[in-house]
């Protein structure tokens, strides 16, 4: 189907921006197997079952935790952790909350204040449950610590 796409004698059909991959048979193996195991796995399904758990989690964790702006696109998860007054790209918020969380044997991805929580869309439902909540264990623990700050 995509090579059918650009398959005319019209040029403005064509794609002129394969030079640097041009025909490279390697990358073009791996391109079909992926697009295969896509189908086979029904992956865009599975993301949009992704997409709807982070939703559910979302609604506990906003309410639950200090956590802003959470979002979800398929099987990516994203939120800002920025309990203190430190926040943005150059905060640490989302680092020591990725810590905690690798603590739990769940890795996730800070950017500043944001962190991010993007599995493999073939998870299997017990560890995406599992993952899910050691990222509630994870913003418990540091809510706990921080509210004990305050105090």
């Amino acid at each position: 189907p995509i090579y059918e796409a650009f398959l005319s004698n019209d040029r403005a059909k064509a794609l002129l921006h394969g030079h640097s991959f041009t025909a490279n048979p390697i990358g073009c193996a791996v391109a079909r197997v992926a697009l295969q195991e896509m189908q086979r796995q029904d992956l865009t399904a599975r993301a949009l079952r992704l997409e709807e758990a982070f939703g559910d989690w979302l609604e506990h964790a906003t309410s639950a935790y200090p956590v802003a702006n959470g979002r979800t696109l398929g099987g990516i998860l994203a939120f800002e952790w920025a309990p203190g007054s430190e926040r943005g790209y150059f905060a640490n918020s989302g680092a020591e909350l990725c810590r905690r969380a690798r603590a739990h044997g769940l890795m996730l991805r800070p950017l500043g204040d944001t962190v991010y929580f993007a599995p493999p869309l073939n998870i299997e439902a017990a560890d995406l449950r599992r993952g899910l909540h050691a990222m509630s264990s994870a913003l418990k623990e540091a809510t706990n610590e921080e509210r004990s700050h305050r105090s």
